[in-house]
């Protein structure tokens, strides 16, 4: 519950810095209030606690909320792994990320987006098939998983009839959690 409640009142915990420029990191606990609430204001994000019973994919994410970029870079890598190894990228990645490739999952190709560094390429398709997953959500969650990217990192057209995949996002959020502690 206390996770959840982080992710509900606590955005500036998580919020992607090119969402909310702010004037530097809070100083205290009132001025961190201040900026939650300043950030919940500004993005109409609803504050009501999901009343239906807590899903496996909801509990999953918000138990593992401060991996989710993380999680989303290595889906990126491993959703994009063919336009990695066709442009010679494959090198750029980091020695987990080349690992995490390696596994035996069976995933769908997609393009990678054209602009940016590998990493960032990786993120974003990364985050825009973790998008998939929000008509699933209730709308807290729904409103806040969109700011843990930078807005252009959530604008990749996945292929249509693409359905997001719970146990390739398990196996990144583990991923994850045991090598970018």
């Amino acid at each position: 519950m206390k996770q959840l409640l982080s992710v509900l009142y606590a955005p500036v915990d998580y919020i992607h810095p090119q969402r909310f420029k702010s004037l530097g990191s809070p100083q205290g606990p009132v001025q961190q209030q201040l900026l939650n609430s300043h950030i919940l204001a500004h993005f109409g994000l609803c504050s009501d606690l999901p009343t239906a019973a807590t899903s496996v994919l909801m509990r999953t994410l918000v138990s593992n909320w401060r991996y989710l970029r993380v999680a989303a870079t290595l889906l990126g890598c491993k959703l994009g792994r063919a336009d990695f190894v066709r442009s010679g990228q494959l090198a750029s990645l980091s020695l987990m990320q080349q690992r995490y490739l390696g596994l035996p999952i069976i995933t769908p190709q997609i393009a990678l987006p054209d602009q940016g560094c590998s990493q960032t390429r990786a993120q974003a398709l990364g985050a825009s098939y973790l998008l998939l997953f929000v008509p699933q959500l209730p709308l807290p969650l729904a409103q806040r998983l969109p700011l843990l990217f930078a807005p252009e990192q959530l604008n990749i057209a996945m292929p249509s009839g693409l359905e997001p995949n719970y146990t390739l996002l398990n196996f990144a959020i583990d991923y994850a959690k045991t090598n970018y502690p």
